[in-house]
């Protein structure tokens, strides 16, 4: 259904990049600018979020961010359809994290974490800590989230005429290999009898597809840390 190889573009220098690429191609942008930091730092971590390993986020996250500023976060980019609950755990120990925690209390590198948004259609994510920098960094940087790098969108063909689909039927998912439909074929009851108001846009998200996820507008922007 998807005719592109997974691959994101660092922010930073905009260079397009296979996912095993991407950890050592941050891994010397940051410590690059780690080893160039004068004045105060602020330590921060480089998580790598996957959702059903086609979907990625590399972050740059402060280690004082709360685990809820983290999830309004994910909800934002990623997720939110409904205002439904959500949930961070440590993967071995399965316990649930008080979401006013800061991140520091809790992870150090090579930490994994659970996370799940939605205990009905659920979607469920795994966080991982890359490693930890102290760095010098520019307002608003220093103090929010920064997307390094992000997997690039997939194109899916309409199952019907093979064109570039535009919609996913949530309920065609149960019963076709292919549920995806593009603009014409989605409103003609002859092509698609569930009709119209199963359908969802495409989006870049693992959450494409479920509930009522409409999906964000990422634009790319390069980011400037130094």
């Amino acid at each position: 259904m998807s005719d592109v190889t997974p691959s994101a573009k660092c922010r930073i220098c905009e260079t397009v990049l296979l996912p095993k690429e991407i950890n050592a191609h941050l891994k010397k942008h940051l410590t690059e600018l780690q080893k160039n930091a004068q004045g105060a730092t602020t330590p921060m971590f480089h998580l790598l979020v996957s959702g059903y390993e086609e979907y990625f986020l590399h972050l740059l996250v402060p280690t004082l961010l709360t685990f809820d500023e983290l999830d309004a976060y994910l909800r934002r980019i990623w997720l939110e359809c409904c205002g439904h609950m959500s949930m961070f755990s440590i993967s071995k120990l399965n316990d649930e994290i008080d979401m006013e925690e800061e991140l520091e209390t809790v992870l150090e590198p090579k930490s994994i974490l659970n996370y799940i948004y939605d205990f009905g259609s659920s979607t469920e994510l795994k966080i991982k800590v890359i490693a930890k920098y102290d760095l010098a960094l520019n307002a608003p940087q220093k103090n929010d989230i920064t997307l390094l790098a992000r997997n690039q969108a997939y194109h899916f063909t309409c199952g019907v005429c093979g064109k570039p689909a535009s919609y996913v039927c949530d309920e065609c998912a149960y019963e076709k290999e292919n549920p995806f439909y593009c603009e014409a074929c989605n409103s003609d009851e002859k092509k698609h009898e569930c009709g119209e108001e199963y359908s969802l846009p495409v989006c870049n998200s693992p959450r494409m597809g479920v509930c009522g996820y409409q999906g964000d507008k990422d634009v790319f922007k390069k980011v400037s840390l130094a």
